[in-house]
């Protein structure tokens, strides 16, 4: 009622430290919604552009929390959909608990909360989600925890494989990164946790109209200057975004309502994180993106969904890199999976592509391009296959290997992999069109591993396809969608490919010799390069001719004596790089070679392992690799 509202002199109204009821949060979602569907179209598309969504009319889940609204109240219990029922309906991104755990959906109590019943002790961020769903006329919510049976006789390995679709097609996703500190910490009592709003003094001063009479007041308070700051401290790095299965469910859900402590911050595919006065999240780098998911609307989606084939490649780089660092309960079980509704979008977006090229040209090379494009394995995209295996990792030490994923993927490997040369730019064709591949798939074979004994059914009875190297059979139980399960089909590589023997020694006794590896090996980015030991070729063991970045946990302690049982697997050759006179060529460039660091294995005909990765360089291996004869090669 003050004068100074009414002239429109003083515009804004203050609000609270946050906002933190359902009152204010059901105003600000709404007008959120309405907008956001109205308006943006990226927001109505999946995350390759292939499909549409409609937020208000999706398939449903397996299994949804109904929530009921009535006089009394609300109820709530869990519902089992129909197929092709369709509706609109939230999902909950949260971190697992041991308190998730004593109130998650087993089989002996599935029957009793199907009747609405045995819903005691549930978190209170679960029962503040049903409020906000009932606030906005959303009848279904969907919370892993509660919708999935959980257990033994359960459901995950099936449910899993259908997550990601159910966070892309809801109508929105909560998420709320302090309620992993407690059961009794829900959405609207943040305000209760020390946060920059508390504290905020209110200023009185009287407004004087035009006729210099006093018309009431107006108040003045410091505002938040560092709202950024307050996003990367509640959110950006707070324990829930460490987590494997969080980055999923943020990259795909097409809208996040975020609660913290400060209030709400609401993001979308078009729209940045911004709170309920439309104050946004600015100054983001490309590296603090990719490193901070939060903000997932950035992560180079504008090239899954039109840019290049290699951008596109690219982009999936960059998830992985930042994926690959996060942290699994069930690493065992999850690597892949919790990936798997990316990759199973990546497919998409790289069948796609190749459309056009599949409608205007019916060659066998062609159609095997296209099929090439869209096949997943263990993580990496056939067609990128030399690029994607020659993945590092970015910290040394001794980290947990998987038995059951193969060595030559990056998911095998429990810590943080990069690719070096990941440019991101219009000089990345350039580059790219100096890289000769230099190794070839012939065949992928795909036996079951059996985890009790660790070993392979029948892999050394099958036969080694020599076949044309752009088509994969897939007739031995090989499924080219990202969303397979990958504990039941161990791929193994054939290849056609050259070997050459190595000598590792040790690391790099100075700053100098690194620096020369570095510009001797043409690498860009530089990470891990602590990890490096020094290779010789073992015709001229004093004279330092590359680098090897050793994964394996054998190889983590240095030995007294140079390792000379390891070979160098040729995957591609990097042309025209400078310091061809430093090596004593006539010329100013020379080749580098990547490889593949590998050891023979007895439990596979023509078997080898990955250990580690590397480049090597100079006229020994130039030798090496113009004379050795391809082999045939069975990557595990």
């Amino acid at each position: 009622d003050s004068g100074a509202a009414r002239s429109g002199d003083v515009i804004g109204r203050y609000t609270g430290a946050g906002c933190l009821s359902l009152e204010k949060c059901t105003t600000t979602v709404d007008t959120w919604l309405r907008l956001c569907t109205a308006k943006h179209d990226k927001c109505s598309v999946t995350l390759s552009g292939c499909g549409q969504i409609d937020p208000r009319n999706s398939p449903l889940p397996t299994r949804c929390v109904r929530v009921d609204k009535s006089p009394d109240g609300l109820s709530f219990c869990l519902y089992d959909t129909q197929p092709n029922l369709r509706d609109a309906y939230i999902t909950l991104s949260h971190r697992w608990t041991d308190e998730t755990q004593k109130t998650m959906t087993t089989s002996a109590n599935l029957s009793d909360r199907l009747r609405g019943k045995a819903f005691e002790n549930l978190p209170r961020i679960f029962t503040d989600a049903f409020a906000v769903a009932a606030s906005q006329d959303i009848r279904y919510v969907w919370i892993d925890s509660l919708c999935i049976v959980q257990g033994k006789d359960g459901e995950f390995v099936t449910e899993a494989l259908k997550m990601a679709d159910y966070y892309q097609n809801s109508t929105f996703t909560i998420a709320c990164p302090a309620a992993a500190l407690g059961t009794d910490i829900g959405l609207f009592n943040l305000n209760n946790m020390d946060h920059p709003s508390h504290g905020i003094q209110l200023i009185r001063l009287p407004y004087h109209n035009k006729t210099q009479e006093q018309d009431g007041f107006f108040y003045l308070y410091q505002a938040n200057l560092n709202f950024d700051e307050t996003f990367r401290q509640q959110v950006c790095n707070t324990e829930m975004m460490t987590r494997g299965w969080i980055f999923q469910e943020w990259i795909l859900s097409r809208r996040i309502a975020c609660f913290t402590p400060s209030g709400l911050f609401l993001q979308c595919q078009e729209k940045g994180p911004r709170n309920h006065l439309e104050e946004y999240v600015h100054n983001w780098s490309e590296g603090f993106v990719f490193a901070h998911f939060a903000v997932r609307y950035l992560i180079m989606t504008a090239n899954i969904t039109k840019g290049t084939y290699a951008q596109l490649h690219r982009s999936w780089e960059g998830m992985v890199e930042t994926y690959s660092a996060l942290s699994l309960t069930n690493v065992e079980k999850d690597r892949l999976v919790a990936m798997s509704g990316i990759a199973n979008e990546f497919g998409r977006a790289f069948q796609a592509r190749e459309a056009e090229v599949a409608r205007t040209s019916r060659s066998s090379q062609d159609l095997a391009s296209s099929e090439a494009a869209r096949t997943y394995l263990a993580g990496i995209w056939r067609r990128e296959l030399t690029r994607g295996l020659l993945w590092e990792i970015v910290k040394g030490g001794i980290h947990e290997r998987l038995d059951h994923i193969p060595t030559w993927s990056w998911a095998s490997i429990c810590t943080q992999v990069k690719w070096a040369d990941n440019v991101r730019d219009e000089d990345w064709k350039r580059f790219r069109d100096r890289i000769a591949d230099d190794c070839r798939i012939v065949n992928v074979l795909n036996p079951r591993y059996n985890e009790g004994t660790k070993t392979f059914e029948d892999v050394d009875q099958q036969t080694f396809v020599n076949g044309p190297p752009e088509l994969i059979p897939q007739d031995k139980g090989h499924n080219e969608s990202a969303a397979e399960n990958p504990r039941s089909r161990f791929p193994i590589l054939c290849l056609r490919a050259k070997l050459q023997p190595i000598v590792i020694g040790g690391v790099f006794c100075s700053q100098d010799d690194k620096e020369l590896a570095i510009s001797l090996a043409s690498r860009s980015p530089i990470f891990g390069v602590d990890n490096w030991r020094t290779v010789a070729s073992p015709l001229n063991k004093k004279y330092i001719a590359g680098w090897a970045s050793l994964e394996h946990a054998d190889f983590q302690a240095i030995p007294e004596e140079d390792d000379d049982g390891l070979e160098a697997l040729h995957v591609s050759t990097v042309q025209g790089i400078k310091g061809g006179i430093q090596l004593g060529y006539l010329s100013a460039t020379h080749h580098v070679y990547n490889v593949l660091i590998v050891r023979s294995v007895g439990k596979v005909v023509r078997g080898y392992e990955r250990v580690g990765v590397g480049r090597l360089f100079g006229r020994d291996f130039d030798q090496g690799f113009q004379q050795a004869e391809e082999m045939e090669i069975r990557l595990v």
